[in-house]
């Protein structure tokens, strides 16, 4: 169990029945186990305290006493008055009584690198099933898409779990453990060589690894404990979730086989491999109206897409782009946006489309997008000229394409707006530590205890995440920066902050 958080007003009118008291809660903005960054934060989570509780009066204990240095833990004042009960200031090692509960284990991101049961029971989440190899054909069909790439071009991460264990299998044999029940391995999987070796004799679960050779893909045995990236499989019928559209540079989803909450739309599209779609210029407003006028004219429907007020200090921000509003480029629908309702949606109407807002927890259907062939400069472009009607030879003018295709890409590398780009930094830690499990562990380790920096400046951002790894895997950290001395960019970047 956990010390008390108290997430909602709700669950502080809640906590009213119990006796009338002053209990501890886990809310500090104390360190150590509270980043001072964070301001307020629930520490036995690790989660921040929500601005809109922050703001509201009700949270607080009516009191005109500002609170001393000393006071840096939060305590619960429980009463049925409610101008009574509400969060007070406590010095941190005052004696007071405490409410322990189950907390609810929320995930924090969408690329997380997880034990091989997290990966096995993510999958099953998502509905699908952790990544198995059938057959030596499948494997060999791997190989073959990999050999199309180099370690330059490849995209994608290198290291995955799967679903293959020997624990309970006959003798010296292993099985994937499918929705059906375990399967032996077909023999003739290509095995890296000296694998499977039981290292230490706690090695019982099996990894896979792109490894851009002749060899193309291979299979270890891995202690199951291990952080590595999950993997899933299944037929995917894409067309079962609503109706795609293509236009703008993107593809759309609407996504209407469910109604959900805004934070349940946004985990929908990201665990498609989509985001939950941004309109954050006039232009994309106006190019994704042609789409909704030419394919769909007679549409009604409300769609959560990511912009939203909560936790945000004053403004709307576009979550999946990292980006403020920017007021002159919004088409809001009269009366809004509302004061107190802090998430935004679309609303389509006979090929209208307007901003408008709602309660975050109520539910409707979204609207999902992603960048055709997203990983490439010319992608960004053919998007910025279809959405602005303007060639690509008129974009060249604006900006040298080659300099910026070399001189961003370690920027895209390592930080996007100020964050850590995740994929391509997690293939920097598999490029520097592929060959050694426990060099590859640390490095996925220290990634997710450095990965959740933010700051309102980027540069500061930068320097704090960069500082982190040094903290955390200095020799991971010295060989990535090795590794990129050749731009400059990067090492500007990362030391010079």
């Amino acid at each position: 169990m956990k010390l008390l958080t108290v997430n909602s007003l709700e669950e502080m009118d809640c906590l009213a029945s119990l006796k009338a008291e002053t209990y501890w809660t886990s809310g500090s903005n104390e360190d150590v186990t509270c980043d001072l960054q964070k301001k307020y934060a629930w520490c036995s989570t690790g989660y921040n305290v929500s601005s809109s509780l922050l703001s509201s009066p009700k949270f607080w204990l009516s009191t005109t006493a500002a609170p001393s240095t000393l006071e840096r833990c939060l305590a619960l004042v429980n009463s049925n008055n409610a101008a009574q009960k509400g969060m007070v200031h406590r010095n941190c090692k005052d004696t007071l009584p405490y409410i322990c509960q189950y907390p609810v284990d929320c995930p924090q991101q969408c690329i997380k690198n997880m034990t091989w049961l997290s990966n096995y029971l993510q999958c099953c989440a998502l509905g699908m099933e952790a990544l198995n190899i059938d057959n030596i054909a499948e494997q060999l069909a791997l190989t073959t898409f990999s050999r199309g790439f180099n370690t330059t071009t490849w995209k994608a991460n290198f290291n995955y779990w799967t679903s293959g264990t020997w624990k309970g299998s006959p003798v010296g044999l292993w099985s994937w453990c499918e929705p059906s029940g375990p399967v032996i391995f077909d023999q003739g999987l290509t095995w890296e060589r000296g694998q499977p070796d039981n290292k230490n004799g706690n090695e019982s679960c099996v990894h896979f690894r792109f490894i851009m050779n002749s060899t193309g893909t291979v299979l270890t045995d891995r202690n199951c404990s291990n952080s590595l990236i999950y993997a899933c499989k299944m037929p995917i019928n894409f067309l079962s979730y609503g109706d795609w559209y293509d236009g703008c540079g993107r593809n759309f989803l609407t996504f209407t086989s469910n109604s959900t909450n805004w934070t349940t739309a946004w985990d929908w599209c990201c665990s498609i491999g989509l985001t939950l779609a941004s309109m954050e210029s006039a232009g994309k407003i106006s190019c994704y109206s042609k789409i909704v006028s030419k394919f769909a004219p007679t549409t009604f429907g409300d769609f959560w897409i990511s912009g939203t007020n909560v936790d945000c200090p004053s403004t709307f921000r576009w979550c999946s782009r990292n980006l403020d509003f920017i007021d002159s480029d919004l088409k809001w629908k009269a009366g809004h946006p509302v004061a107190g309702l802090g998430c935004v949606y679309l609303e389509v109407r006979n090929g209208s489309v307007l901003l408008a807002t709602a309660d975050c927890s109520e539910n409707k259907t979204f609207l999902c997008d992603v960048r055709k062939n997203q990983t490439t400069q010319k992608a960004m472009q053919a998007e910025c000229a279809n959405i602005w009607n303007i060639t690509s030879a008129q974009i060249d003018l604006l900006m040298n394409v080659t300099a910026f295709l070399t001189a961003s890409l370690s920027i895209n590398l390592k930080f996007n707006l100020g964050a850590l780009n995740k994929i391509p930094m997690l293939r920097q830690i598999e490029f520097v530590s592929q060959e050694e499990p426990t060099k590859l562990e640390d490095g996925f380790v220290a990634f997710d205890q450095c990965s959740d920096k933010k700051f309102d400046d980027e540069c500061v951002t930068a320097h704090e995440t960069y500082k982190c790894g040094q903290e955390k895997a200095p020799q991971l950290v010295s060989k990535i920066i090795n590794n990129n001395l050749g731009n400059g960019t990067f090492v500007r970047t990362n030391l010079n902050v």
